[in-house]
């Protein structure tokens, strides 16, 4: 089944910016996915849209494919998407943390 999740990255993180360690594992390993993907796009972007330096596997128990991303010039939130299971989202509020590369 596929699922879709809508993000706001500023949600999982403490009031310095960081991904807090007391947080549900599930959800830490998840904010930590989503850092991931912001990271990848934005520096891929900001060398010029060079092809993402590193292929990020996908967070769905079992599924071995890999993450796709864009940056949705609309809202300015990422798009991903798995190559395999179909899993999709958008990330809203990755502006200025720490992974935003731009």
């Amino acid at each position: 089944m596929i699922q879709t999740y809508i993000s706001n990255l500023t949600h999982f993180l403490d009031e310095n910016g960081n991904i807090p360690e007391v947080i549900p594992k599930k959800h830490r390993q998840f904010a930590y996915f989503l850092a991931m993907i912001v990271d990848n796009l934005t520096r891929s972007i900001a060398e010029d849209d060079q092809p993402p330096p590193d292929p990020i596997r996908c967070h769905a128990r079992g599924c071995k494919g890999v993450i796709h991303s864009t940056l949705d010039l609309d809202d300015d939130s990422i798009v991903w998407e798995c190559d395999q299971c179909g899993d999709y989202g958008r990330i809203s509020g990755w502006q200025k943390t720490k992974w935003d590369n731009l």
